[in-house]
């Protein structure tokens, strides 16, 4: 987990974390930020599938949420990945990982969130916008440390 502050603009943090399971089993396996964000008291404005664009031009389907706490507003971004995979879906990240662990023995994987304060008066596409700057530089990188 890491917080990004920029040193030359003022702008609010972006958070980039990436939890990854070697091995999953039973109570030990990637969880939906949908249930930590509630479970912190977050509670969500508005959650969709959208399809975020890599600096290469190719898309990749991730979910954003943004939740609301004692007046503050969080936007978030994030997906799982593993075996080449990109993925939105709880459901089918646990589909896979069930499948990989018959199918090729493995049951390791990651998930990657971003999250970064909706500023009073900016638009959550505006906030996307300001976390992509970031996050357009570290994107390519994730492929290269995630199982494949």
């Amino acid at each position: 987990m890491r917080d990004y502050v920029s040193a030359s603009q003022l702008q609010p943090m972006i958070t980039l974390y990436i939890p990854f399971f070697p091995s999953q089993r039973a109570g030990d396996t990637i969880h939906s930020p949908d249930h930590c964000l509630l479970g912190a008291g977050w509670f969500p404005i508005s959650r969709e599938v959208i399809q975020l664009t890599r600096p290469n031009g190719s898309s990749m389907p991730v979910k954003r949420y943004v939740v609301s706490k004692s007046g503050e507003r969080q936007l978030v971004l994030y997906w799982f990945q593993a075996h080449g995979r990109v993925l939105a879906s709880e459901w089918q990240a646990k589909y896979y990982l069930i499948s990989d662990s018959i199918h090729v023995n493995r049951s390791d994987g990651g998930m990657v969130r971003l999250m970064t304060p909706v500023l009073d008066g900016e638009s959550p596409d505006a906030a996307q916008a300001r976390m992509m700057r970031l996050g357009s530089q570290f994107l390519p990188l994730i492929d290269s440390y995630t199982p494949r």
